[in-house]
């Protein structure tokens, strides 16, 4: 009895990672799920604070995953320039790391590429509760394969909408 347990536990396993090839991190359903939820902490926080908000998207460095942070703004320094900080919260993590097989291919704001320059692009949050409309594609990358989405931002619900293909703003329909 023994050894057909210990067989069928060894054929599990073998088998088991080829149903769940795809980490539930890199799911476009999760992704869109907590950048959504991220967009709606924001919004709730800008409104309540009355203070601009921001979901600041970071290119990952030496090998470190691509991340969205949650900011506010801090005032402005001496040189002019505005600042923000990472906004921390007893509720929930402020942070969002991409899973290390999904990354930032570009970010859109109007048709002008925010990631090209130094890695970071913004989507900013008024205290009116709108959010910026933004485009984010990202890329997963599978067993050598590349699967592309873009999430287009819906401004006035503040929500992230999943289109199943590279689009840039004002291609929806093409």
């Amino acid at each position: 009895m023994m050894v057909v347990l210990a067989l069928i536990g060894l054929l599990i396993s073998m088998v088991a990672p080829r149903f769940s090839r795809r980490s539930p991190s890199s799911d476009w359903k999760v992704i869109i799920s907590e950048l959504n939820n991220f967009t709606q902490f924001a919004r709730q926080e800008s409104v309540a604070e009355q203070v601009v908000f921001r979901l600041n998207f970071l290119r990952g460095k030496n090998k470190a995953p691509d991340c969205v942070v949650i900011e506010h703004w801090v005032g402005v320094d001496k040189k002019g320039n505005q600042e923000f900080a990472q906004v921390s919260s007893p509720y929930m993590k402020t942070r969002y790391e991409f899973a290390e097989n999904v990354r930032v291919k570009a970010v859109y704001l109007g048709k002008q590429e925010l990631y090209i320059e130094n890695g970071q692009a913004f989507c900013f949050v008024v205290p009116e509760g709108l959010v910026q409309d933004v485009y984010i594609q990202l890329v997963r990358t599978e067993e050598g394969k590349e699967d592309f989405v873009t999430l287009k931002m819906r401004s006035f619900e503040g929500a992230f909408e999943l289109i199943e293909r590279l689009v840039r703003p004002g291609q929806e329909g093409a």
